[in-house]
């Protein structure tokens, strides 16, 4: 979403980004990230063909996939940068059956907040794990 900075006051420069914001209640903080630090649309692509070629494959319904590599292998990275929460995280999902867990990450922030590299780094092990699992992705 995009915003434009003018004399210590930010407007959003889209619909998107103006009902996003109307929606916020208290304060909305919001840090300025250069490009290397934000996932590339071509890396989102990508995933989301993945993911859908997953589901096919393993006849799961739309979402699945991404739950699953968010709690399976995006988490992992994730921990990296922000090491207690994600452990408060475990603790809180640890108990939850399967199905739960997976449920939890369609509340749990992973994959936008990663780096072009983070983002790099999980798409090669989400390769290597359906490999390794009879579904190859390319």
């Amino acid at each position: 979403m995009k915003f434009y900075a003018t004399n210590q006051t930010l407007t959003p420069a889209s619909a998107q980004a103006e009902r996003w914001l109307a929606k916020q209640t208290g304060t909305v903080d919001l840090s300025p990230r250069t490009d290397s630090q934000i996932r590339s649309v071509a890396q989102n692509d990508l995933y989301h063909a993945w993911n859908a070629k997953i589901e096919r494959a393993k006849g799961h319904e739309p979402g699945w996939a991404h739950r699953h590599n968010k709690l399976y292998i995006g988490l992992p990275i994730l921990a990296r940068k922000q090491p207690e929460q994600i452990e408060t995280l475990r603790a809180m999902v640890r108990p939850l059956r399967e199905e739960q867990r997976l449920e939890a990450m369609d509340y749990i922030n992973c994959t936008k907040l990663f780096s072009v590299a983070e983002m790099d780094e999980f798409l090669y092990n989400v390769q290597l794990y359906w490999a390794e699992n009879g579904t190859v992705l390319e």
